[in-house]
Formats: structure tokens, sequence, C-alpha cells
């Protein structure tokens, strides 16, 4: 800060724009300072970066110039933390009283509650610091490439892992950074003297290489880019960066496992959680449903309409409990999918003891009624649009206790969803059709183009449905829950994953199978729930389920016009619990002798075709996805590999004073050119000056030889060089000449290495 910087004569115009060039690469550094930190404005940083290259180019005497800069930062510490008049010294006090707390705190290493008055004082002599030692870099070093280089590394973090964009500051930091970079090569090659003496040159490399250097940036900023070809690795490092923190759904970063609330940013890695949720004693195995959700926006989803909960009225069960009383529960077939009688089903119960308190209920498709142990004291509401049935005592929502659900478990048959559409009382609802096949203007024109090139050929809502299906399982796409991309600012959730990562969870394949289903015009929604867990035991003619964390899951709902709500399974390794049945009699043609078994083999058979067909299609391309895709162990080799590159690197440029005279002596050893002997005594100088033993530019050859054999205590250097100079002169005998060298040559190379 103290020092003077020894400045060269130089034209006076040029000198300013090197300083504004110096003043915008310190800008790009406290630029994104008000975005990613609490600090409410940079305005007063920036002055004094400004400041300091003004008093840098007026050459204002160190002492005065200590002394203004001093004063602006108590300036800006007085508008910043003190309501008192600037005049009124008693502010100073303070100051001076706080910053003598601070270095109490300093002292005692407890340097997180020191004041932000100080923590200003550090910033602004930070940036005293670098000010000073990137105009010493530029006029005196003559070299800037190594801060250019560890300035786009400083955005370029800022833009990966905070929300900064900074596209714009590295376009400016490497274009100014050239043009200093090709500037001072210039002066250090000293092609050109920025003189005022010489006006007449002081453009005459600068203007063309400056036209060259703009030209060349247009047109490589206007030409368009090739989309990235490897899954962002951002997801990857985050997770090990940030390990188990968070839980639920929606951060975009890391998290267990487990159900949450807000899923409006889906993607990122997460870790297992089995924390056990719940118990349940079943009757068959199903799925547990939570809620529903229908927007889509582009990141995630979230809830179209914001209602008031429903109360669900509680009635009197007709059967008598084994006390001889009567037990109450809660009727929700009028608020839950239910199916018409063409679909089988059977009414079972399940006793579930939850394990957390959550003050929502789970439950089965086609759930008929709720029963709760303690109803004394509950009442159960419910949010007719998402299906949630929350738990309140009186006005407060609080953890439901046990319970018993009663349910059909429904069996589907195929050949009436095979049937062509015929509009139902919903779908001609235009308010059901506008909330069920929403979709965001910004996606991508390719993910429509991609769900019509999939159902190609279909003519039937079910065979569609399992169409999508099947492309998710017949094509590379993976299921993963540690290697999972995040979609960038402008980047579409589905998009990415069926084009870009195709690795992700539960949450990729069912957002993806209903975008693609909306996208043909098919009203689909998102399920969230739990699986149905893990059998830990037998009770009668019941199975004991325990559901923890880990089995919390997301899938498909498809509208089926007559039918309802009809739950499918897109994610890949996942098998839904629900039935389809191919046994309903048809009455036209031959099939009427055909018995029921034989009409399902052959509906079985057909499916199986269709299957193998995409299969062989799957087959035919070349399965790249292991080979694209980032995961931990491809990265782990990767990093390893890039350590070992760079301390090998290191080791021989180290050792290079070892290796180089032995690699130069196998180069030179067998050659018999003509300019052998004249390639081979330059390389020798080289050596020598890396030894130690610099030639003065006014020196010549025989002095310097015998500053060198003075040094080793031989008279071999003057004897190379006698041989040396006689061959640049007597071009006729150059190859006996280095016949004669070669020992001497070596002798002195080699005493370059030791």
């Amino acid at each position: 800060m103290m020092f003077k910087i020894p400045f060269e004569r130089r034209n006076p115009l040029l000198t300013v724009v090197m300083y504004m060039g110096i003043f915008v690469l310190l800008y790009t550094w406290i630029k994104p300072i008000s975005e990613v930190t609490s600090t409410a404005s940079a305005m007063l940083f920036t002055v004094f970066i400004i400041l300091n290259c003004f008093l840098s180019f007026l050459r204002v005497n160190v002492w005065v110039s200590f002394i203004i800069k001093w004063l602006y930062i108590f300036y800006s510490l007085h508008y910043w933390y003190f309501d008192s008049p600037l005049f009124d010294f008693t502010w100073v006090g303070d100051l001076f009283q706080t910053m003598g707390n601070d270095f109490s705190l300093i002292g005692s290493f407890n340097i997180s509650s020191i004041s932000n008055e100080f923590r200003s004082i550090l910033f602004f002599i930070l940036l005293w610091l670098v000010s000073y030692l990137l105009i010493y870099w530029v006029f005196y070093q003559k070299r800037i490439f190594t801060f250019i280089v560890l300035s786009v590394v400083y955005i370029a973090v800022l833009d990966t892992f905070t929300t900064y964009d900074g596209k714009s500051a590295i376009i400016t930091m490497v274009l100014i950074g050239l043009l200093f970079v090709g500037i001072l090569r210039i002066e250090r090659i000293g092609k050109l003297e920025f003189s005022s003496k010489a006006p007449a040159r002081k453009f005459v490399f600068i203007l063309p290489f400056i036209l060259v250097l703009l030209v060349s940036t247009t047109i490589a900023y206007a030409l368009p880019k090739a989309k990235p070809q490897w899954p962002d690795p951002v997801p990857f490092l985050k997770s090990y960066a940030q390990g188990n923190e968070g839980e639920g759904t929606g951060s975009g970063s890391i998290r267990k496992i487990g159900y949450g609330t807000d899923d409006s940013r889906l993607g990122g890695s997460f870790v297992g959680d089995d924390s056990v949720v719940f118990g349940a004693s079943v009757s068959e195995k199903h799925y547990w449903r939570i809620e529903t959700k229908d927007t889509y926006t582009g990141k995630g989803w979230v809830q179209s309409e914001i209602v008031g909960l429903q109360p669900i009225e509680q009635t009197l069960q007709s059967e008598q409990d084994a006390n001889g009383g009567r037990e109450a529960h809660y009727d929700v077939r009028s608020m839950l999918s239910q199916y018409p009688d063409k679909v089988t089903e059977k009414v079972l119960e399940d006793d579930v003891i939850p394990a957390i308190q959550n003050p929502f209920y789970m439950y089965a498709p086609s759930t008929m009624s709720i029963m709760p142990r303690d109803e004394m004291y509950t009442n159960l509401k419910i949010n007719a649009v998402s299906q949630k049935i929350y738990n309140y005592e009186g006005s407060q929502q609080t953890g439901a206790s046990a319970y018993t659900i009663r349910y059909k478990l429904p069996k589907f048959p195929v050949e009436e969803l095979q049937k062509p559409i015929v509009k139902d009382q919903n779908e001609n609802n235009d308010e059901f059709m506008k909330r069920y096949t929403q979709l965001p203007k910004s996606l991508p024109k390719r993910v429509r183009d991609l769900a019509k090139e999939i159902t190609a050929g279909e003519t039937n809502r079910y065979d569609q449905v399992n169409k999508i299906k099947q492309y998710f399982e017949y094509n590379p796409y993976s299921y993963d829950t540690q290697d999972v991309g995040i979609p960038g600012k402008n980047q579409d959730y589905v998009d990415q994953f069926l084009f870009d990562t195709k690795r992700g969870y539960c949450d990729n394949f069912s957002t993806s199978t209903i975008v693609l289903l909306r996208s043909l015009g098919i009203p689909a929604r998102w399920v969230k729930g739990y699986t149905a867990g893990d059998v830990v035991g037998e009770e009668g003619d019941r199975t004991l389920y325990q559901v923890t964390q880990n089995n919390a899951h997301s899938w498909v709902e498809v509208y089926f016009p007559g039918t309802g709500w009809i739950p499918f399974e897109p994610t890949k390794s996942f098998s839904a619990p629900e039935e389809f049945s191919y046994n309903l009699t048809t009455t036209t043609g031959a099939e009427q002798n055909d018995t029921p078994a034989q009409r399902n083999l052959a509906a079985l058979n057909k499916q199986k075709k269709q299957e193998s067909k995409l299969a062989k299609e799957a087959s035919a391309t070349p399965q790249t996805d292991e080979s694209n895709t980032w995961n931990k162990k491809t990265i782990f080799y990767v990093i390893l590999g890039m350590i070992m590159v760079l301390v090998a690197s290191i080791v021989i440029y180290l050792k290079r004073r070892r290796w180089l005279p032995l690699f130069l002596i196998r180069k030179y050893r067998r050659k018999r050119s003509k300019n052998s002997m004249s390639n081979a005594y330059l390389a020798l100088l080289k050596q020598l000056e890396k030894y130690g033993l610099k030639r003065k530019p006014d020196q010549t050859l025989r002095e310097y030889a015998k500053l060198v054999d003075q040094s080793f205590g031989t008279n071999e250097m003057s004897r190379l060089t006698e041989r040396y100079e006689y061959n640049v002169y007597r071009k006729d005998a150059q190859n006996a000449e280095w016949e004669k060298s070669i020992e001497l040559w070596e002798n002195l190379i080699k005493k370059t290495s030791s």
C-alpha cells in the first residue's frame, strides 16, 4: 500500500484506457457482492476502486494518497453505520471502541462475532491491496494472465453455485484480459514504445490487434453453440459439499428422501432415510396415497388453486363393534375417486398405526371411509383439489393417531380401456381439461414432438400410456438417486431428463410421463405418497408392513372417460400393485367361441409382441447411458487422474534441470545436419542461463565462455566457443567440427544438471 510504483513514460491516452480496463476488472469482482451476500449496496466500494485508480494515474504522493484513502474509508463507515452528523466526531470514538472489541474477539478466535464496521474496514483494505497489485502487475511486471484466469474461475464458481449470472462478466473479463495480454506482450518484446516522442507509432501495432480481437470476439459470441454433451456435474459436487442436509423436496440440492410439501423445484440428489413413518396391517398390497398436484411449472409442481378445507361428515356404521357399540367413521366416497360397476372391486380393510404424528392421512386408492380409533376428539377435513385429508381436534390441526381405512381394491378391464374415447361430463368441461392438460408455455417443442413420436400408430388412450411407459423401460434411462441433475435457470426439468441426463428417480419418471401425456391432450395428474413398504410379519390373513421415508414415492394417474382416474407406475424398476384384467367377454365374430382364458392369453401375447418390438428397436440404438453420464465412480477416477497428472507435471517441472540435459544430449548426439552444432550451442546457452550463468547483453561469447569456465573450473566452454565460431564462419566443415565438439558439449550440458 505504501510503496511507489515505478512507472515508465507512456502515451497518456493509452494510460487512461489501461486504467479503465483495470477498473472494469476490479468492478467485476465486487459486482456480485450485492446479490450473493447481505450487502445492501456496493456503490461505495466501486467509488473506492475509482479513487485508487485516479490517485495512481495522477501519481499523487504516497502519503497524501494514504491519507485521502483513509478519509474516504471513514466517510463510508459513517454513511453506513452512524446517524450523527459527520463533523460531530463522537462517532469516531464509538468506532474505535467497536474496533477495540473486535480485536479482542479476534484474539479469542471468535471471528464470527466481529462487527460489520470492522468487516467493512477489512474489505476496504483488501480492495486497496488488490488495486495496488493489479496496477503493479500491469505497469511494472507487464503480466496479467494469472489474474485473468483467477477472475474467470471466481466468476464461474459464483455463476455455478449461486444465483449470480456471470455470463456477461466472464465475456468482459476475457475480452479485456486478452487486450491487456496483447498490449503488455508488445511492450515486453520491445516492439512498441508508448512514448510522447513517437505519437505516429503509438497505434502501429495496437490498432490491428484491437480490431482483430473485437471482430473475433463478436463472431465467437454470435456463432451457434452446441449444447452440453455431458450431464451437469454440479449436483454431484453439491451433494459432496452439503452432505446429508435438508429434507423433503423442492430444495434443488442433496437432501434426505421423504414426503415433503414443497415440490416447486424438483431435481438434485438425495440420501436414504429409514425413519419409520407408519406400520400397517394390510389385506392386500397397495400404494398409500396422500395428495395430488395439477400444475407443472417447468421446474416442479404446484397446486393451481388454493381452496378452503371441507369438513367430512361423521356417520355411524350399521354394524356393531365387539363391545356392542356403534363405531364412528368418515365417509369420503363423494370426495375421492370411485369407480363404476364395470371395474371389479373387492371391499377390504387395513389398520394403520402412525409412528410420526403427521396431521394428514395415508389412504388406499378408492377409499370409502376412514375410522379413527380416537374419534371422540377427531375431525377430518379435505382439500377437494389435492384430495389431501387432514386431522383436526376442534379448530387445531394435530397429528393423526391410529385409524382403519375401508376401501375397494380395483381390477381394471383392459378391453374397456382400449375402446375409443367417448368424452364424458368431465372431458366436456373446459375447466377440467385446462387444469389437467396444463403445460407451461416455455416447454420445449421437442418434448411435444417426442410424445407424438412415441405414440405414433396408437389409437386408444390405454395403449398410448403403455407406449410411454415402455419408452422409459426400453431406452437408456436409469433409476438413480445420487447423481441427478438440477435444471438451470432457463432449462425445463422434464426436457433435461428426457434428452440430457436420462438419469433420475420417481419424480423424474412420473413428471415426464405426465408432461408427455398432456402434450397429447390426455388429462393426467401427479400423485404423492408411499409405496407399500417392507413386509415385517403376518397377522392371520393380513400382512404386516413397515413404511419408512425410503418408501416415499410419486406416480401418475390418467383420466379415462367413464372409468375415472387410473394409477400407472412409469418409474423404472418399480411395479405398481394395481391389477388389470383381460378376461372381458366379447360378442362378435369368431371370438364368441373363445374362452375367457384364451382371450386373456391372446391379449397378453399381443402386449408381449409390442414390448419385444420396442426392445429390439431400443437395442438397435447405441446405449450411451453409461458412457455419457456422470456418476460418482467416474468422477472419482477423473479427479484422481487429474490430481495424478498435476502432481506428475509439478514433479517433472521441478526436476527439469536433471532430465532436460539428458533429453538434449539424446536429441543432438546423433544429429549431423548443417545446423546441428549451432542449435546445440544455443540450447547450451539456455541451459547455462537456467543454471544461473546469465549472459549480459553487451558480453561477447568468448567473455561469457571465460565466465562459465571460471564457474566450472575448466576450459571446456572456451574451447567449444572457439569451435562454434569456426563452425559459423567455415560452413564447409560443419559436420566435422560437430563430431569433434560433441564430447565438450555433453560435458558442459551435464554440469548444468548438478
